[in-house]
């Protein structure tokens, strides 16, 4: 199962058919709407692939992604558990008011 689409300018990248894509994806993907999947993954990735590759070497780039990731997913996880405590109240709220 693909979580994002690579954008075709990361694939049209020299270095991109030679570069293997971190594994760390699924870890954000787990605390990230698709929306900010397809956002910030997308991203995240193309810089990856176009930027980060071709300086630092594919080794070093997956540190940088890896540290990316890392960086990132204590504020999406945040982000998660208030939303679901957000709809956890209106839930409660609306069966107090019988709706």
């Amino acid at each position: 199962m693909t979580i994002l689409t690579v954008t075709e300018a990361a694939m049209a990248s020299p270095v991109a058919s030679e570069v293997t894509r971190p594994s760390a994806e699924w870890l954000l993907a787990w605390v990230m709407t698709k929306e900010q999947r397809e956002d910030v993954l997308g991203d995240l990735l193309q810089e990856y692939l176009t930027d980060k590759v071709p300086v630092l070497g594919p080794r070093w780039a997956k540190v940088w992604f890896w540290s990316q990731i890392a960086r990132s997913f204590w504020p999406f996880l945040r982000a998660g558990v208030q939303r679901a405590i957000t709809v956890a109240m209106l839930v409660k709220l609306f069966r107090r008011l019988g709706l």
